[in-house]
């Protein structure tokens, strides 16, 4: 079902930076869904599944949040040459 997500992060991101199996990924996508993130849409194309999966409009607005979060992390991060502070900030509340 998340064959092609889960391939992806296998091949573009490297393996110490995230820790991804089928299950895992199969968990956070219905986790996003019952939190109204994103939408899932299941059909046949001859005899294989195909599972669709949609961005809503407050999963736009809380994925913008966190990438701009993520932004200044980093900046701040790369400003003081230590990307262990990374690790370090405190926490933020989406």
């Amino acid at each position: 079902m998340h064959y092609t997500i889960f391939n992806f992060f296998q091949r573009n991101i490297p393996e110490k930076f995230i820790r991804l199996t089928e299950g895992h990924l199969a968990s956070h996508t219905q986790n996003l869904e019952k939190l109204g993130y994103i939408y899932c849409s299941k059909q046949f194309i001859g005899r294989r599944s195909n599972t669709t999966f949609s961005a809503t409009p407050p999963g736009k607005e809380a994925f913008r949040e966190t990438h701009q979060y993520l932004r200044g992390v980093f900046e701040k991060s790369k400003n003081t040459n230590n990307f262990l502070s990374f690790y370090f900030l405190p926490q933020s509340t989406f």
